[in-house]
């Protein structure tokens, strides 16, 4: 398999989604004389997702911006940039510092509310530009996303418990090719610093187990990537998400990065910030990053019943 070439789609995902924004926006754009943005991130993966990479893009689109740089296992996600560079071992945050000066007349500093300010937020439409022919089934393919790492200085509690998964998988694996991601930084806690927010459970989670013992028709990413060994682990989660349209996601970082490609998502039982601020209701600005049907599940128990309601 040939190596991605990004140029190539630098070059075809900027005409395509400039002129999107410019039919929809009918008066000229002001390409008025202001400082190029070079913007340099290591916060929080969720805040890059959310705040960060639609400012970003907005000024690619008004041709303001200049180079990028993030952490390691990123420039997949600035197909648009004309230079990225994998710069930070560590994501620190949640303030997303954008530039060596202030923030740049940054419009959203939180994304722990409802609405940002979208005078300067578009999201880029990777669900377009990672489409492929690789992760390809003879049936439908439901992508469940899972985590399990400590939070708030707490065990972990935003995740799907092996429990709920077994009965998940016994239901629809018939139905679905059904594709698992979750990170496994636990056995590898020197390299969590790229993919994830440098936070190591004290726990583990058996679900690989539970997957190799119970139900090996589940394929998951790491399955995939030893096919597609050229791959990097975001850019493959982005191939995988591009080729599906059912989700299961926790909630958090994980939610956001499948609204880019999710027409409808289901977030598992969800106690964090974003289902008290309804940042992640159909309402809130999660569902703005590519029109998500979000529907939230309050319990394991909810969690089960909905997945059989909308997926079976």
């Amino acid at each position: 398999m040939k190596e991605f070439d990004y140029a190539y789609y630098r070059e075809r995902f900027h005409a395509k989604n400039q002129d999107d924004h410019y039919a929809n926006n009918p008066e000229p754009v002001s390409f008025y004389e202001e400082e190029i943005l070079h913007p340099r991130v290591s916060t929080e993966f969720g805040y890059e997702l959310g705040i960060v990479i639609p400012f970003v893009y907005w000024h690619h689109l008004h041709g303001k911006l200049g180079s990028t740089s993030s952490c390691f296992d990123t420039k997949c996600l600035y197909p648009f940039s004309i230079s990225h560079k994998e710069l930070y071992p560590i994501r620190i945050g949640p303030c997303p510092w954008i530039s060596e000066s202030s923030y740049y007349f940054f419009p959203n500093s939180s994304f722990e509310k409802a609405e940002l300010d979208y005078s300067k937020w578009i999201p880029p439409k990777y669900k377009e530009l990672y489409k492929n022919n690789l992760i390809v089934y003879n049936k439908p393919v439901l992508t469940i996303l899972n985590k399990y790492t400590d939070e708030w200085g707490h065990e972990p509690t935003n995740f799907i418990s092996e429990e709920v998964l077994d009965t998940i998988f016994s239901i629809l694996k018939e139905k679905y090719q059904i594709i698992y991601i979750r990170y496994k930084g636990e056995s590898a806690p020197d390299e969590n610093w790229w993919r994830s927010d440098h936070v190591i459970p004290t726990k583990k989670l058996f679900d690989y187990e539970l997957i190799n013992e119970k139900h090996p028709e589940v394929t998951t990413l790491y399955d995939l990537m030893k096919k597609f060994p050229i791959l990097s682990y975001n850019e493959m989660q982005m191939r995988i998400l591009a080729n599906c349209d059912n989700f299961i996601s926790v909630p958090g970082g994980t939610a956001i990065f499948t609204c880019y490609f999710a027409p409808r998502l289901l977030v598992a039982n969800a106690d964090c910030r974003d289902v008290v601020t309804g940042a992640n209701s159909n309402s809130g600005w999660y569902s703005k990053l590519s029109g998500t049907d979000i529907t939230i599940s309050d319990t394991s128990s909810d969690l089960i019943n909905k997945a059989i309601e909308f997926y079976l």
